[in-house]
């Protein structure tokens, strides 16, 4: 299964780095019933990231299950081999308030984040608005995507009418040359 440069399936655990590269836990580990058959070296990650969405699609679980004890306990193991590394580990997929539990009971994160906000997970998990932050960045991210709709839609619309324009004009002689433009 593959996703936003993250990769995992049943056999093979990964997280996205920085450079491209995956993690996984080491050879022979066991995580929540998921072995790992490669050596991965915890001390050259940069960036690892979980995606909780791409996790339970993974594992065959269906979206209600990012917050999952099975989803707790990967991200449980992951967040203490980054802790003992001293490397940054951040979680998405799947935020919302619902999450704030869940990225509590972990014994290190750096960050969460949304698909366009980035918190850290210092100071935003301590804080009483954490829920508050997190509506407020979905609230971003469907301003962002109507913008991006509202731009795009425009974009289409002046090309429609030149597409019209050009097919009405020059539809036949373009058949009558043996072009085609379908």
């Amino acid at each position: 299964f593959m996703g936003n440069n993250t990769i995992c399936n049943p056999y093979n655990l990964a997280v996205t780095l920085a450079d491209g590269a995956t993690l996984a836990a080491e050879s022979g580990d066991d995580i929540v019933g998921i072995t790992v058959d490669e050596k991965i070296d915890f001390d050259s990650a940069i960036y690892p990231q979980l995606t909780k969405t791409d996790m339970t699609g993974s594992l065959g679980l269906t979206r209600e299950d990012i917050n999952s004890d099975k989803i707790f306990e990967i991200a449980k193991i992951l967040s203490e081999k980054m802790q003992t590394v001293k490397k940054d580990f951040v979680i998405g997929g799947g935020v919302s308030a619902h999450s704030l539990p869940f990225f509590k009971k972990l014994p290190y994160l750096s960050r969460y984040e949304t698909r366009k906000i980035i918190f850290d997970a210092q100071s935003s998990l301590e804080d009483k608005n954490a829920p508050k932050g997190i509506l407020k960045a979905v609230g971003f991210e469907l301003m962002w995507l109507k913008n991006k709709w509202e731009f795009y839609e425009m974009i289409f619309k002046e090309d429609e009418a030149r597409l019209h324009m050009l097919e009405f004009r020059y539809k036949t002689l373009i058949e009558e040359a043996g072009g085609k433009y379908e």
